[in-house]
């Protein structure tokens, strides 16, 4: 790290159905922050889902607070895997971002013997087949 990096603190408390996914989030934006974003000024953010603390550069911690919002006020519970949402609430750019995230955090978390983060990521994919997505989303709007 260079001297002229500048830190300040952050918290984050997610409720406890939301971390889960905030912690999956909070770890491919951290990666890939460390990896792309080494000579930005960072932000020292402690996430209280897990026992992570992680500098983070000041846009990738404005996305993973930007996904925390959208994770939190998404109207499908139990959430479904967003590239199977009728409603894609990321911006576009956002989106495009995020995708490119966990592309490349999903890759290395492979090369890196990860193996067990992405298990837990398909099988949570595997959850929401689409005909139980379809009957959650008919359920929601009947409401």
């Amino acid at each position: 790290m260079t001297e002229e990096m500048v830190y300040s603190q952050s918290r984050v408390r997610v409720a406890r159905e939301y971390r889960r996914d905030a912690d999956v989030l909070f770890r491919f934006i951290e990666l890939y922050c460390r990896k792309h974003h080494q000579n930005q000024s960072q932000i020292e953010v402690h996430f209280e889902a897990t026992i992570w603390k992680a500098n983070l550069c000041s846009n990738c911690f404005g996305l993973f607070d930007y996904g925390i919002s959208r994770l939190i006020h998404c109207p499908y519970q139990p959430k479904p895997p967003c590239k199977r949402c009728p409603n894609h609430c990321y911006e576009p750019e956002k989106r495009a971002l995020i995708r490119e995230i966990m592309r490349y955090s999903g890759t290395q978390f492979i090369l890196r013997g990860r193996l067990d983060w992405l298990i837990k990521y398909f099988l949570m994919v595997k959850q929401y087949s689409r005909p139980q997505l379809r009957e959650k989303i008919r359920q929601h709007l009947s409401l």
